[in-house]
Parts: C-alpha cells; sequence; structure tokens
C-alpha cells in the first residue's frame, strides 16, 4: 500500500487564537437576528390579523409603532441576552480550575466596540425589513413565506462569515464585506481574523448606516401603507403606485396649506 500522506493546511489569518471567540459572537448574532427579527414579523402579523393595529394608528402613527416595536423587542433581546452571557460567566468562574482565562480576553477593545456598532446596525437592516414585509400580509401563516428571502440572505451572509473566519483576505470575501446585507458578519470576522486598515472599516460602516436608514425610511412608508391593507396581498408594484399617489398628496395638501396661509396673510394687510 501507497505511504498515507498528512497534509497541514494552515488559516489564512495573523489572529489564530481569536478563532473560537468570534465565532461565538458571529453566532450570538446571527441568533440574535434570526430570532427576535421573526419575533418582530410575527408579532406584526398577529397585531394586523386581529385588528389590534387598527386601535393603535387611531391615536399613534404607524411610524412610531414600528420604531417602537423595534426597540422594544431589541431591548427584551438584550436583556435575555446579558442575563444569560452573566450566567454562563459565573457558571464558568464557579467552575474554573486555574485553567485558561475566559476566551473573550484575547480580544481587544476595539472589536468588541465594532461588535456592538455592527451587532446594533445589523440588527435595525433587518428588522425593519422583517417589520415592513410582515405588514403586508393578513394572515400570520403567510408570513414565512413573504419574509424568506430576507431570511435566507442573512443566513448566506453567515455562511460566508464562517468562511472568512479561514480565510479573511480572499477577493471575494473582501467584496462581500462591503455590501450591507453581508457587512455585519462578514466585515466583522475580517477585522477580528486579520488586518484591515481604518479606511476599509469607516467604509463600511457608512455604506451600513446609509443604507439601514435608507431601510428605515422606506420600511415604514411601506408598514404605513401595508397595516391598513387586507386580503389580497398587494404586489410590489401595487405598493409602489400607491406610495407615489400618497407622496403627491402630501405634496398637494402642503402646498395648499402654504397657498391658504398666504391669501390670510394678505388679506390681513389689506384689513
Amino acid at each position: 500500500m501507497a505511504p498515507v500522506t498528512i497534509k497541514q493546511i494552515a488559516l489564512q489569518t495573523s489572529y489564530p487564537d481569536r478563532l473560537v471567540p468570534i465565532y461565538v459572537m458571529e453566532l450570538l448574532l446571527y441568533i440574535f437576528v434570526l430570532f427576535y427579527g421573526v419575533n418582530i414579523q410575527m408579532a406584526v402579523a398577529a397585531e394586523k390579523n386581529s385588528r389590534v393595529q387598527e386601535i393603535l394608528i387611531a391615536s399613534v402613527k404607524p411610524d412610531t409603532i414600528m420604531y417602537g416595536k423595534l426597540a422594544g423587542t431589541g431591548l427584551v433581546g438584550l436583556t435575555q441576552y446579558s442575563i444569560l452571557l452573566v450566567s454562563a460567566f459565573t457558571v464558568y468562574k464557579l467552575t474554573e480550575s486555574g485553567g485558561e482565562t475566559i476566551l473573550f480576553s484575547h480580544l481587544p477593545l476595539y472589536i468588541i466596540i465594532l461588535f456592538g456598532a455592527y451587532f446594533f446596525l445589523g440588527y435595525l437592516l433587518y428588522a425593519t425589513l422583517y417589520a415592513a414585509l410582515a405588514s403586508l400580509v393578513s394572515r400570520v401563516e403567510d408570513v414565512a413565506p413573504l419574509t424568506q428571502p430576507v431570511t435566507m440572505v442573512f443566513l448566506f451572509s453567515f455562511i460566508v462569515s464562517i468562511m472568512a473566519l479561514q480565510a479573511p483576505n480572499t477577493t471575494w470575501i473582501k467584496v462581500l464585506s462591503y455590501i450591507p446585507f453581508f457587512t455585519p458578519t462578514v466585515m466583522f470576522a475580517r477585522i477580528g481574523m486579520s488586518n484591515v486598515q481604518s479606511w476599509q472599516i469607516g467604509l463600511s460602516l457608512i455604506l451600513l448606516v446609509a443604507s439601514t436608514t435608507l431601510s428605515a425610511i422606506l420600511s415604514a412608508k411601506v408598514y404605513r401603507v401595508g397595516v391598513l391593507l387586507y386580503g389580497k396581498r398587494p404586489s410590489f408594484k401595487e405598493i409602489v403606485i400607491f406610495l407615489r399617489q400618497r407622496q403627491r398628496l402630501v405634496f398637494q395638501k402642503k402646498y395648499c396649506c402654504i397657498f391658504v396661509d398666504l391669501i390670510i396673510d394678505v388679506g390681513a394687510i389689506f384689513d
């Protein structure tokens, strides 16, 4: 028999000791966005199905309801995460026997700060999409098929981030790390496992902030329309047409009010 050749392949990373903690942080981000994003979409669909939304909209703007739901769900999630992490750390400290310190002690402070930034922006980016899409359905069971593309994109970004942990300097991974839907997971993996230049981190954050802001604005407009639509689920073209008509009405109302005020002021001068 021919001799067996054993070949060792080194990770293409500058910090192999960070592999486990960065992977844990990526997993925390993935679970948080996916789990609480699903909570948001189910809550929106359930409120619309039970007609609770109509009561809420009578006293509160739809935009405020959506943003409040995102903030409330996020704070609940952070509270639950904090309890779990504190409990896990306490158990670790009680059961350790003079071994190596906890994994996250290897990480510099700037990585933890950047993780918080990507965690927050990633949650907002996907949560706004979940809320907007869930507002378009009238039944809870119709939510999953509609939001499945968003879930699949986030799942793919997590898979790419796992690949980035082993080869963070690959060209296609670098390109994907600047796409906002991949930035929270892929760029953070690159930062944790290699030396990423400051301008690259800054550019990724700027693109992510801009995309999150745009997503929040557009999602609020879709949410404002979607929560009042019942029956057949509107198509994307119908949503765009409705938004344009509504924007035109708001524009006409605004300048009509300005014209009326001008006439009143002119009349007051002659009086």
